[in-house]
């Protein structure tokens, strides 16, 4: 017997354990301002299968990928040729997995303090705004790659549940 979902459904547990792929979409681009504009528009309308992009899970996702991704345009090739921006959404069962990757300079986030509401700065609110903003964010170093990995739960966000 094969199971076919229509194309407004996203898998389950039980279809992905049927050999069905998770949904994901993966891009690569140059790492500049003038492409996150175009990852911010893939992001909504991958979203747009599973929520409102404009409901506040929605914004709340489009704000942490906006942060990720400005924090590798701004600082990942500073003082160098600026490489690319890798970009991966997929959900696997309940979650919503975003991978931003880049070649560029590693950090150490723990050394990023969190910012002063009684001496408000500038800039320097992207990792606290992420970690707010999304269930779980993850960076790694693996050789000369940076992973910054955004979390969120789809439990009780999905269109089903929202009619």
């Amino acid at each position: 017997m094969q199971t076919v979902l229509p194309e407004n459904v996203a898998p389950t547990p039980d279809s992905t354990a049927l050999g069905l792929r998770s949904p994901r979409i993966e891009l690569c681009v140059p790492a500049r301002r003038s492409y996150l504009a175009m990852i911010q528009e893939v992001t909504q309308a991958f979203l747009s299968r599973w929520m409102d992009p404009a409901g506040e899970s929605g914004l709340e996702i489009l704000l942490a990928v906006q942060e990720a991704c400005t924090n590798v345009v701004r600082h990942a090739y500073k003082g160098r040729t600026a490489g690319d921006l890798q970009y991966r959404m997929e959900v696997d069962h309940d979650v919503l997995r975003i991978f931003i990757s880049d070649d560029g300079c590693g950090f150490d986030p723990s050394r990023i303090p969190a910012p002063d509401p009684q001496c408000p700065l500038e800039g320097g609110y992207g990792l606290y705004l992420m970690g707010q903003l999304v269930s779980k964010v993850t960076y790694s170093r693996e050789g000369s790659r940076n992973t910054t990995i955004l979390e969120k739960s789809l439990l009780g966000r999905c269109k089903d549940s929202l009619e």
